[in-house]
């Protein structure tokens, strides 16, 4: 019988994963898109849905009548969803396009962005639904009173100071 030494009986040796780097546009997910390329669509989305908000958004002289006509129309809560989803999306590009950052910086971002998003949505949300109900009865009523209320809506302290932080942080 032919004798098999130690050596010719192991495979060589795989190998390791840092020996080739792969740049980061070829980290593949699901569906073969790259993190960065997922990214910058999310990013031209929600730039795509914020521009769409400032010219769907009905305008008109606040304190008025007018005014809330602009907010009862059905375009007044449908284009302040628009900033909604325009504003995550700013947030899910940001979180894309760090991935290949240091942790610290990255985290930065992230907790940053997300922390952006969580003061400006209520805002909206309130613009979006409470100032357009206040139009909707204020139009049928002809009621300016109902109108005054969207000045404690928008403009309480807390209203304008974490609208404000929102900015700043985005």
């Amino acid at each position: 019988m032919p004798q098999v030494s130690a050596t010719s009986a192991t495979p060589p040796p795989a190998a390791a994963a840092s020996d080739t780097p792969i740049p980061p546009d070829t980290h593949l997910r699901d569906g073969g898109h790259s993190d960065t390329t997922l990214a910058r669509a999310r990013l031209a989305i929600g730039g795509a849905l914020l521009t769409a908000y400032l010219f769907t958004r009905p305008w008109g002289t606040e304190g008025t009548l007018e005014g809330a006509a602009a907010w009862a129309d059905p375009r007044w809560p449908l284009s302040h969803l628009a900033a909604m989803v325009g504003f995550t999306g700013l947030v899910a590009a940001a979180h894309g396009l760090s991935r290949d950052w240091s942790h610290h910086a990255r985290r930065l971002v992230d907790s940053t962005a997300w922390a952006s998003l969580a003061l400006l949505l209520p805002y909206y949300g309130a613009e979006a639904f409470a100032l357009h109900a206040i139009g909707r009865a204020a139009t049928q009523t002809g009621d300016l009173d109902l109108v005054a209320l969207a000045e404690a809506i928008r403009m309480g302290a807390l209203q304008v100071t974490t609208f404000g932080l929102g900015w700043l942080a985005l």
